[in-house]
């Protein structure tokens, strides 16, 4: 019966941190950053000179209406704060750069992630490098955002894509104020 008791206890006392949404942050908080600015732009409605480049065709206009979070959706996944990452990256820490590289081994789809601070350690700049893939698709892509102060200055995202026996297609989207 103690026996009993005990285990009852032992799993009850694991399930009540279970419920907590307090993230464990061992690296930079870029999700938490994009969601902030994500906010904002929701909330001021910047207009935007937006360009697209795909197939080898090329448009540019102004844009206002824009759903920010499908918009900057790779930039909020750039999240490397989840359980099964918390071992799977080497960190280069300097004054005002950080920048986190996937070990060697390692088969997670973010490669490569940096964050560039001002000199009071606020995020200016933010780039990612992705990739995935198996033996019939390979998709890679490469993000960078940057701020002037609280706000969006621009960013860029630039995709390619490649299936087995087929020519590889390539995107670029940029966005500026």
């Amino acid at each position: 019966m103690k026996k009993h008791l005990l285990f009852a206890a032992i799993l009850l006392s694991g399930c009540q941190g279970a419920g907590s949404s307090e993230r464990i942050l061992k690296y930079y908080d870029t999700k938490g950053w994009m969601e902030e600015l994500v906010a904002q732009l929701e909330a001021t409605r910047p207009e935007i000179e937006k360009t697209w480049m795909y197939d080898g065709q090329h448009e540019t206009k102004k844009v206002a209406e824009i759903d920010w979070e499908k918009e900057l959706k790779l930039f909020l996944n750039a999240d490397l704060n989840k359980s099964s990452f918390v071992t799977s990256y080497d960190s280069v820490k300097e004054d005002r750069r950080i920048i986190y590289r996937l070990k060697p081994g390692e088969s997670l789809p973010i490669k490569e992630l940096g964050v560039m601070l001002d000199s009071t350690q606020r995020p200016t700049e933010l780039y990612c490098i992705r990739q995935s893939g198996n033996s019939f698709f390979t998709t890679g892509s490469e993000v960078r955002l940057r701020t002037d102060g609280e706000n969006l200055a621009a960013y860029e995202i630039r995709s390619v894509q490649k299936l087995l026996w087929f020519s590889p297609d390539s995107s670029y989207v940029s966005g500026k104020k």
